[in-house]
Protein backbone atom coordinates (compact mmCIF):
# COMPACT_ATOMS: atom_id res chain seq x y z
CA UNK A 1 0.00 0.00 0.00
CA UNK A 2 1.56 3.26 -0.95
CA UNK A 3 1.54 6.49 1.89
CA UNK A 4 1.07 9.65 1.07
CA UNK A 5 2.60 12.55 3.23
CA UNK A 6 0.42 15.63 3.78
CA UNK A 7 2.93 17.49 1.31
CA UNK A 8 1.93 14.96 -1.52
CA UNK A 9 -1.78 15.14 -0.28
CA UNK A 10 -1.41 19.23 -0.71
CA UNK A 11 0.38 19.32 -3.90
CA UNK A 12 -2.52 16.17 -5.50
CA UNK A 13 -5.44 18.82 -4.17
CA UNK A 14 -3.77 21.52 -5.90
CA UNK A 15 -3.44 20.15 -9.05
CA UNK A 16 -7.11 18.65 -9.06
CA UNK A 17 -7.96 22.33 -8.40
CA UNK A 18 -6.63 23.44 -11.26
CA UNK A 19 -7.51 20.84 -13.62
CA UNK A 20 -11.00 21.50 -12.48
CA UNK A 21 -11.24 25.19 -12.73
CA UNK A 22 -9.24 25.13 -16.33
CA UNK A 23 -9.37 21.91 -18.26
CA UNK A 24 -12.16 20.09 -16.84
CA UNK A 25 -15.26 19.75 -20.00
CA UNK A 26 -17.59 22.01 -17.73
CA UNK A 27 -14.39 25.17 -17.52
CA UNK A 28 -15.86 27.36 -20.10
CA UNK A 29 -19.41 27.74 -17.85
CA UNK A 30 -18.96 30.85 -15.34
CA UNK A 31 -19.08 30.72 -12.00
CA UNK A 32 -17.05 31.73 -9.16
CA UNK A 33 -13.74 29.51 -9.22
CA UNK A 34 -13.61 28.69 -5.50
CA UNK A 35 -16.76 26.71 -6.74
CA UNK A 36 -15.27 25.10 -9.98
CA UNK A 37 -12.05 24.16 -8.19
CA UNK A 38 -13.79 21.17 -5.77
CA UNK A 39 -16.97 20.58 -3.43
CA UNK A 40 -16.14 22.30 -0.55
CA UNK A 41 -18.18 25.95 -1.57
CA UNK A 42 -20.83 24.14 -2.31
CA UNK A 43 -20.66 21.73 0.42
CA UNK A 44 -20.69 24.35 2.93
CA UNK A 45 -23.27 26.06 1.51
CA UNK A 46 -25.95 23.21 1.75
CA UNK A 47 -24.45 21.91 5.29
CA UNK A 48 -25.64 25.83 6.52
CA UNK A 49 -29.07 25.54 4.69
CA UNK A 50 -27.54 28.45 2.29
CA UNK A 51 -27.54 27.08 -0.90
CA UNK A 52 -30.70 28.42 -2.32
CA UNK A 53 -29.85 32.23 -1.20
CA UNK A 54 -26.24 31.45 -2.63
CA UNK A 55 -27.72 30.16 -5.48
CA UNK A 56 -29.96 32.64 -6.41
CA UNK A 57 -26.96 35.52 -6.29
CA UNK A 58 -24.59 33.75 -8.39
CA UNK A 59 -27.72 33.84 -11.36
CA UNK A 60 -27.73 37.16 -10.65
CA UNK A 61 -24.04 38.07 -10.87
CA UNK A 62 -23.37 34.87 -13.70
CA UNK A 63 -26.32 34.82 -15.38
CA UNK A 64 -28.95 31.83 -16.08
CA UNK A 65 -26.06 28.80 -16.15
CA UNK A 66 -23.67 29.11 -13.21
CA UNK A 67 -20.77 26.70 -12.52
CA UNK A 68 -21.24 25.49 -8.74
CA UNK A 69 -19.28 22.73 -8.40
CA UNK A 70 -16.63 21.33 -10.36
CA UNK A 71 -19.39 18.83 -12.16
CA UNK A 72 -22.32 20.72 -11.52
CA UNK A 73 -24.12 23.41 -13.09
CA UNK A 74 -27.07 24.99 -12.23
CA UNK A 75 -29.89 26.39 -14.21
CA UNK A 76 -32.06 29.53 -13.83
CA UNK A 77 -34.73 28.26 -15.99
CA UNK A 78 -35.63 25.37 -18.08
CA UNK A 79 -34.77 26.69 -21.77
CA UNK A 80 -31.11 26.69 -20.17
CA UNK A 81 -31.12 22.80 -18.35
CA UNK A 82 -32.85 22.13 -22.07
CA UNK A 83 -29.96 23.66 -24.10
CA UNK A 84 -27.27 22.25 -22.27
CA UNK A 85 -28.75 18.74 -21.27
CA UNK A 86 -29.29 18.94 -25.48
CA UNK A 87 -25.77 19.70 -26.23
CA UNK A 88 -23.29 16.64 -27.32
CA UNK A 89 -20.18 16.21 -25.86
CA UNK A 90 -21.34 16.71 -22.28
CA UNK A 91 -22.30 12.95 -21.40
CA UNK A 92 -24.29 12.10 -18.17
CA UNK A 93 -22.47 10.78 -14.92
CA UNK A 94 -23.57 7.05 -14.66
CA UNK A 95 -25.05 7.52 -11.25
CA UNK A 96 -27.81 9.30 -13.04
CA UNK A 97 -28.35 6.15 -14.56
CA UNK A 98 -27.17 3.08 -12.85
CA UNK A 99 -28.91 1.93 -9.75
CA UNK A 100 -26.90 -0.07 -7.65
CA UNK A 101 -28.30 -2.47 -4.81
CA UNK A 102 -25.73 -1.82 -2.50
CA UNK A 103 -26.03 1.87 -2.35
CA UNK A 104 -28.59 3.05 -0.57
CA UNK A 105 -31.62 4.89 -2.48
CA UNK A 106 -32.55 7.22 -0.22
CA UNK A 107 -31.28 8.85 3.21
CA UNK A 108 -34.72 7.45 4.48
CA UNK A 109 -33.62 3.61 3.71
CA UNK A 110 -30.27 4.59 5.99
CA UNK A 111 -31.93 5.99 8.79
CA UNK A 112 -34.64 2.85 8.63
CA UNK A 113 -31.35 1.00 8.19
CA UNK A 114 -30.29 2.91 11.70
CA UNK A 115 -33.14 2.71 13.83
CA UNK A 116 -33.79 -1.10 13.07
CA UNK A 117 -29.94 -1.41 14.19
CA UNK A 118 -30.36 0.38 17.37
CA UNK A 119 -33.23 -1.37 18.25
CA UNK A 120 -31.34 -4.78 17.87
Amino acid sequence: MVKLNNVQITLWAIIKGIYNVYFHPLAKFPGPKLFAASHLALSYYMATGQSIHNNRELHAKYGEIVRTAPDELSFATAAAQNDIAARPGLPKHPRFYIQDSRVPSSILSVLLVLIFLLDS
